[in-house]
């Protein structure tokens, strides 16, 4: 499932962006729906039901783990990816990791180490995507190069929904990627 997430994610990024022809009503419905079931988020229905596995959608009408985390990713991607040309995805550059980059800068440390603290203090999947959505907005105020990997964001909010204890492994994991930046730049 996991595999499936990430390469649907991967599949719409590449699909809504075309070669730099980006597909700006998809994305413009995105930034402005904060859920799948919005009425406005009808846009891109067509891509991810058509992208996920069958298995990976809902038969009860309630949004599925799946399409909760490809749904975010893509919004947050569609957040990103406003204003720009340049793809703003990029594989293996991973969002924590990116933010300890930007962490180094003094004068937006303690803000970024407050919403990424709250982000890894939390078991509640909404209480994490709505910290993600402060930080990507963060990050692309502050640095327009910076790129992502939205479709390893999506397989890590599909398995932080899993249970507590991948939540628990999802954030030392994130914790790591932003910690270790700082950390190795003192040595």
């Amino acid at each position: 499932m996991v595999k499936n997430v990430y390469s649907a994610t991967q599949r719409i990024i590449m699909s809504l962006y075309n070669g730099n022809q980006v597909n700006r009503p998809v994305l413009a419905a995105l930034r402005n729906s904060k859920t799948l079931d919005d009425k406005q988020a009808q846009k891109l229905w067509p891509y991810i039901f058509s992208e996920l596995d069958k298995e990976s959608l809902s038969v009860t009408g309630k949004v599925t783990w799946e399409e909760k985390a490809v749904y975010t990713a893509l919004r947050l991607y569609a957040l990103h990816q406003q204003g720009k040309e340049e793809l703003v995805y990029e594989k293996e550059h991973y969002l924590f990791t990116e933010l300890g980059v930007l962490r180094k800068d003094e004068s937006l440390r303690v803000a970024l180490d407050r919403r990424v603290q709250a982000i890894l203090a939390t078991n509640s999947v909404e209480a994490v995507i709505n910290g993600l959505t402060q930080i990507v907005q963060i990050t692309k105020n502050k640095d327009a190069r910076i790129k992502i990997d939205y479709p390893t964001l999506a397989a890590n909010l599909l398995y932080f929904q899993s249970s507590s204890s991948a939540a628990n492994s999802v954030r030392l994991s994130w914790g790591r990627q932003y910690y270790r930046i700082h950390f190795e730049s003192k040595n």
